[in-house]
This record gives structure tokens, sequence and C-alpha cells, in this order.
């Protein structure tokens, strides 16, 4: 499956949105700069270095940005190889994926297996349990419980190694599908989804 593909299955959609939690990007998106401020241009990565202090309280730099929190030299070698545009959401959607293929966390995304995603990935995104950067971990339990609450936002997981029905949900923050008027059906449904999501995300915060 191609990394296009992979971005229609809802479960990679589940895990790209625990990613984004993890690392806190989900005010501004695929806009964030490190630290938390905006990003003004997409067009390309923006790569300024900014400080950050480690648990310990030494001092360092990053250049990490977007939803995902690329630094530079990471996002320049996918850019390249993947030939990506910009650095507008697709194009960080489609590098998110090729992280967790090259990690081997794609397959337990597909499977259902968020723990084991997640334990797979943790040396990419330092946010996660087990990472070992000396920088503040999210729990396994907030990320399995915001993984879980996304995709029922979703509808669910998809069939393994398969396309969500119908390309499933539009990405976070993203345009209706066509760019239509969301209907009656559609408002009703994402009243239930905004329920579900609020209850997983109060699990999340009380479990981290």
């Amino acid at each position: 499956m191609t990394n296009e593909q992979a971005l229609t299955n809802n479960n990679v959609r589940a895990f790209l949105d625990v990613i984004a939690y993890a690392e806190g990007t989900t005010r501004y998106g695929y806009a964030t700069l490190f630290g938390g401020s905006r990003i003004a241009d997409l067009s390309r990565h923006p790569n300024k270095l900014l400080p950050f202090k480690y648990k310990s309280g030494k001092i360092d730099y990053t250049t990490a940005a977007g939803r995902y929190q690329f630094i530079f030299r990471t996002w320049e070698a996918l850019r390249v190889r993947l030939r990506l545009p910009d650095f507008g959401a697709r194009s960080q959607d489609l590098a998110a994926i090729e992280l967790l293929r090259e990690c081997g966390a794609l397959d337990y995304v597909f499977a259902n297996d968020a723990v084991t995603a997640i334990n797979r990935a943790r040396k990419i995104w330092a946010s996660f349990p087990g990472a070992g950067y000396n920088q503040s971990e999210r729990s396994l339990a907030s990320l399995t419980n915001y993984y879980n609450g996304a995709l029922r936002v979703m509808g669910g997981a998809s069939p393994q190694g398969g396309a969500s029905p119908q390309g499933g949900a539009s990405p976070q923050g993203g345009a209706s599908p066509q760019g239509g008027a969301i209907t009656e059906p559609a408002r009703v449904a994402d009243s239930r989804a905004i329920l579900w999501i609020a209850l997983g995300l109060l699990a999340a915060a009380l479990i981290t």
C-alpha cells in the first residue's frame, strides 16, 4: 500500500492524530512551530532554530516544526525522497506515514495494534512513552485512549490493510469532501462525534 493509499485508512489517520496530540500541535496543526507559535508560510519547512530545556535543565536547540514536529534535516531527506512540493498538510501527512513505515510501526497501525505501533515509533517522537530523550513523555494509556477516541469519530477501525469506506473522514482541520455543505444527517453524526472525542480527551487528560 502506498503512502497515499494509507492516508485513506482510518487507523492511520487516527494514529496521525495521536502523534499531533502527543507532540502538542493540536492548536495550529500543520502550521505549528516548536514552542507553540504559528508558521505563516507552509511553502517550505521554516528551519528556525529554537531553544528548549531538557528535564535535567540542560538547554538545547531544535528546528522541529509542523503537525508532527519534523526537524529540518529529517524533513529535507523525506522531501527529496518523496518529492514533496511544500510543507503543507498533505506533504506532512505523507512524510509522517513514511517515518511510520521506516520504523516498522505502519503494519501494526494497519492491524489496529496501537500499543505496538507506539512502541515502534517511540524513538522518532520524543513525546512517546519510553522515548528516552530526557523530555516530557505522554503516558501509554493517554495515547491509546486518544487513538480509540479518534477512531470512534471516524466511524471505527478500517479492515486490516484496507482503506476506509469512501475514503474515511476528512483530515483534521480540512474541508468537507468537494467543499459541499454539511447535510442534516451529517450534523447529527458530527454532534455524536464531538461527544465521543470530548469523552476521549477527558479520559486522556485524567490519565496523563
